[in-house]
């Protein structure tokens, strides 16, 4: 095998393999990425026990042929070059040659493996894909996975689930004490309806190419979630058992409600979180007639206290809440304006975003002394 390719576009690639690939400091065949160069382009497969990917990218291809090699090493050799093209090589030994282009007084060797021992990567039998905006799968992904849990051992809620049902994809994140959920209105004509559990690795891998324009491809069956994005294509296992019924989760009732500035209430939080007791992470929202108090303590630093003007004329309340639970969906809500519902200082905060019934995000409160 012998090649010339851009630096970019192959660094790119690389970079998603890396991340892909768990096993990178083992000398396994999964530490390895498959390069396999033919008909003008080079074919990057990489693959651990949950999730594959592949990448295609245009190259001149010398001389055809594949080889593994050590994904790591290869990514970060590549990534301190500075010619912006790079020879690739192989032999019959599978010692994989790097070079840049333009400076021929510098060789990389690698011991490579033979092609032959890489697992095989290929999308499963009988995925029929459909299209959707990738704009609305970034978004969903980004206003649901903050709230996955992750120091669990329930497999369900350490995932998000994707919902389909008729022309409306739903998504839907918990960890027991917040829940987030999405829903979207997408022309799906003929497409099965599915409803899975999918594992944040792969949605975090796509929400890292969310500047892609165009659409996102999906397929989907019992087992496993096939994406392609333009030339890259990723292949997940699902997560199995039940996710927690979350319709019932969602209050319908509330004795007061009240609209914030997003962006100011953002950075009150953030000032106060500073005299916060880190253990606790704790702030004490108070309302009252025209005025929200937002107040948090630390019995050996201090306090710290700011107050806004609001339109308010409800009961008198106190609710304590988790500082990372409150700026996580302040920093990923979009709109000037969030409206924050509540029914007693023991119950759920629901969080929405003005004029906009898509999203709910609930907390759970926690007690105020």
């Amino acid at each position: 095998m012998k090649i010339i390719c851009s630096k970019e576009p192959l660094l790119k690639a690389l970079s998603i393999a890396e991340n892909v690939i768990s096993n990178k400091n083992t000398l396994s065949v999964q530490s390895n990425v498959l390069l396999t160069a033919e008909n003008g382009m080079l074919n990057i497969k990489a693959t651990e026990t949950t999730l594959k990917f592949v990448a295609d990218i245009p190259v001149e291809v010398i001389e055809p042929g594949s080889v593994a090699v050590f994904c790591s090493n290869l990514f970060v050799l590549i990534r301190k070059f500075n010619d912006t093209e790079i020879e690739i090589s192989s032999d019959e030994n599978n010692i994989v040659i790097v070079k840049q282009k333009n400076k021929r007084n510098s060789e990389y060797k690698h011991r490579g493996i033979n092609a032959k021992d890489f697992p095989i990567v290929e999308i499963p039998e009988g995925m029929n894909f459909f299209s959707v905006p990738m704009s609305i799968i970034s978004e969903m992904i980004r206003k649901t996975i903050f709230s996955v849990a992750t120091d669990t051992s329930s497999k369900p809620i350490s995932g998000v689930l994707f919902e389909k049902k008729d022309n409306t994809i739903k998504m839907v994140a918990t960890d027991v004490r917040r829940f987030s959920f999405i829903k979207k209105e997408v022309a799906l004509e003929g497409v099965e309806d599915c409803c899975v559990i999918v594992p944040t690795k792969v949605l975090n891998e796509i929400l890292k190419l969310s500047g892609e324009e165009g659409d996102i491809q999906i397929a989907l069956n019992s087992q496993n979630l096939c994406i392609k994005l333009g030339s890259y294509l990723f292949i997940s296992n699902l997560l199995e058992g039940s996710f927690p019924a979350y319709e019932k989760i969602i209050p319908t009732e509330f004795v007061g409600s009240v609209v914030l500035d997003r962006k100011l209430f953002l950075e009150i939080i953030d000032r106060v979180s500073v005299m916060g007791d880190k253990t606790v992470s704790k702030v004490v929202l108070s309302f009252m007639e025209g005025k929200l108090a937002v107040f948090t303590e630390n019995q050996a630093i201090g306090s710290g206290q700011e107050e806004l003007d609001i339109e308010y004329n409800g009961p008198d309340m106190d609710i304590g809440v988790r500082i990372k639970h409150l700026m996580d969906v302040l920093n990923v809500t979009t709109t000037p304006n969030i409206v924050m519902y509540f029914k007693d200082p023991g119950r759920p905060i629901t969080i929405k975003q003005e004029n906009d019934l898509d999203f709910i995000y609930i907390m759970a409160p926690i007690t105020v002394n």
